[in-house]
């Protein structure tokens, strides 16, 4: 799984624009079911399903490639708000998880969903990216994304 990976395993090393960030998870309720979208800084983007469906290698599109760096530039920036974790359960119902890896730690968020869709809280930018990089790959799916 992602949370135990060495990014130097997939060769990522810090850049100018991603100093820290290498990868970011946003985690959301659909229903009874939890959506994990996972951006990767070595241009890797796939949307899981807990139900197990889900699209994987929707980062060879460019324009999801170019929607999940922005994602991943603007968790960078937001850094100071997420937190360092040991665990990452699913987020409850109403809530937005997120998860955060960077070269020297894992980090993450539990936000309401309200708050974060009405834009109030700090990381709806983070949302709002994140969103963008869902919609890139239902433009490039055949499928639902």
């Amino acid at each position: 799984m992602l949370l135990g990976t060495d990014p130097s395993a997939l060769k990522l090393a810090p850049t100018a624009s991603l100093p820290h960030v290498w990868a970011v998870v946003m985690e959301l309720r659909v229903g009874p079911d939890v959506a994990s979208l996972v951006a990767v800084a070595d241009g890797s983007v796939s949307l899981y399903t807990s139900r197990g469906g889900g699209v994987i290698g929707a980062g060879r599109h460019a324009g999801v490639r170019q929607a999940a760096t922005r994602l991943l530039e603007i968790a960078e920036r937001s850094i100071a708000s997420f937190g360092e974790r040991a665990s990452f359960p699913p987020p409850s119902p109403d809530r937005v998880g997120f998860i955060v890896l960077t070269y020297e730690r894992r980090l993450g968020a539990d936000v309401s969903e309200s708050e974060i869709k009405a834009g109030t809280h700090a990381l709806a930018p983070c949302y709002d990216a994140a969103q963008d990089v869902i919609t890139a790959m239902r433009l490039v799916s055949p499928g639902p994304a």
